[in-house]
């Protein structure tokens, strides 16, 4: 931007601007002007302060920038032009001053992104970006998802305290590397800290994606190894028998598929009595962890044995079965139901084996996790099933794994293979007493 200044014996201002020209060889280099604005220094009476001579001044350097700006114009320059100039020639004269520091330089770049682009470029906190992400989530995930989301954003939000207010950009690496060991030294364990890791890599891709930052700050973090995670255990057959005493007759269903399909509880419960082919001997589920990933679908079909159809005939006469198997189970959280499970536990006698895995430095609580679940009838039908010699191929159709990780190797096989397989397992109707 042009500026003012005062020369000795001439009663008018003057301004000083300089212009990128061409020059005969095609270099383009800033050549510097001085230029008189006509517009005078002082009032008719000489007053060097004067409300006259204010606006004089003002008059000037309006002049003044008119004068710039047809000499751009002769260049080639328009409007735009001008004002990057006037925003690099200010963040000169600040450089030169000491003043301009790393927020007022992002500024000017983003001043001059707006004029040359005819708009404001989007500029997002961490925090701002964090409150984004879990609505797009929310619309986009599972449900069961979305407490994980939320876990790792307001964790990340916390150990950021005041700088989640500053701009995305400026998130680093190392400062993302300090929060994945702030969350692991907190108590939790190394899954819980590579699934927290995960959701925020995530976050920080989708910003990059929309070209709201340069790069992943997350992309280089390696996870954590997890061997702190605890290992779920199988129910041993007397513990599965006190469970099935213990239970009212809806859960004592629940279980007896659970041991004899490998379904999860969630899979279990909002099973709808359509799925369910007792004159077939079959239940057509698709497992819920294949749903969310559309590549890898799966519908099982999975066999009913006498000891399983015992317990649904037992459990809902011919007329009774429409809708929800389980009415007052169906579409209830995943929490609330293991919470109903460890009281049925408690009253069988059945020790779950709860182990402390993160002693909380703020709280000051410990928090346990338990080696014996619902989820160890999926760990009990395997086990069964290895030690009846069923192979390895035919245990993975039932628990619907599809992974090298989860389980090695896979083929198709025949319901009636599964039948076969099925057979091999205990009557878990027999009291803990009595025998096969």
């Amino acid at each position: 931007m042009a500026s003012l200044i005062k020369r000795e014996n001439s009663p008018y201002w003057y301004c000083k601007f300089r212009i990128p020209e061409t020059d005969a060889s095609g270099e383009r280099k800033w050549r510097q002007y001085l230029r008189n604005t006509k517009v005078r220094v002082k009032d008719e009476k000489g007053s060097q302060v004067s409300a006259k001579a204010s606006q004089q001044k003002k008059d000037a350097q309006g002049k003044a920038e008119e004068i710039e700006k047809a000499y751009l114009a002769e260049q080639g320059a328009g409007d735009g032009s001008v004002k990057q100039l006037a925003i690099l020639r200010q963040a000169t004269e600040m450089a030169a001053r000491g003043q301009l520091t790393e927020s007022v330089t992002r500024q000017f770049l983003l001043d001059i992104y707006a004029v040359t682009a005819g708009e404001k470029l989007e500029v997002w906190t961490v925090r701002e970006w964090v409150s984004e992400w879990l609505d797009r989530k929310d619309k986009t995930t599972a449900k069961g998802s979305r407490g994980l989301h939320q876990a790792a954003a307001n964790s990340l939000l916390e150990y950021l305290g005041s700088k989640a207010d500053a701009r995305i950009e400026l998130l680093t690496t190392s400062e993302l590397r300090k929060w994945r060991d702030w969350v692991k030294d907190e108590g939790r364990t190394g899954k819980t800290t590579n699934l927290y890791l995960k959701a925020i890599r995530n976050l920080l891709k989708i910003a990059w994606q929309e070209d709201i930052i340069l790069k992943n700050p997350a992309d280089p973090l390696e996870t954590l190894p997890e061997e702190d995670s605890i290992e779920k255990l199988p129910f041993t057959l007397d513990e599965i028998k006190a469970l099935m005493g213990a239970a009212n007759p809806e859960w004592k269903l629940v279980m007896g598929i659970a041991f004899y399909t490998g379904l999860r509880l969630t899979d279990i419960t909002r099973l709808e009595w359509d799925a369910v082919d007792l004159e077939g001997r079959q239940i057509t589920v698709s497992p819920k962890k294949q749903r969310r990933m559309v590549k890898r679908k799966k519908v099982l079909v999975l066999p009913v044995p006498d000891p399983l159809n015992a317990l649904f005939n037992e459990y809902a006469p011919q007329d009774a079965r429409q809708g929800p198997v389980f009415p007052s189970l169906h579409g209830h959280q995943s929490s609330a139901l293991s919470k109903q499970f460890s009281k049925i536990m408690e009253k069988a006698g059945v020790d779950p084996q709860k182990t402390t895995v993160r002693k909380t430095t703020r709280q000051g609580a410990g928090a346990t996790v338990s080696a014996k679940s619902f989820h160890s009838f999926r760990h009990s039908q395997v086990s069964f099933l290895a030690n009846a010699g069923v192979a390895q191929e035919v245990r993975q159709q039932f628990t619907g794994h599809s992974s090298d990780v989860t389980h090695q190797g896979y083929t198709h096989l025949e319901l009636e293979t599964l039948r076969s397989a099925v057979g091999e397992l205990p009557d878990i109707n027999q009291a803990p007493d009595e025998k096969k």
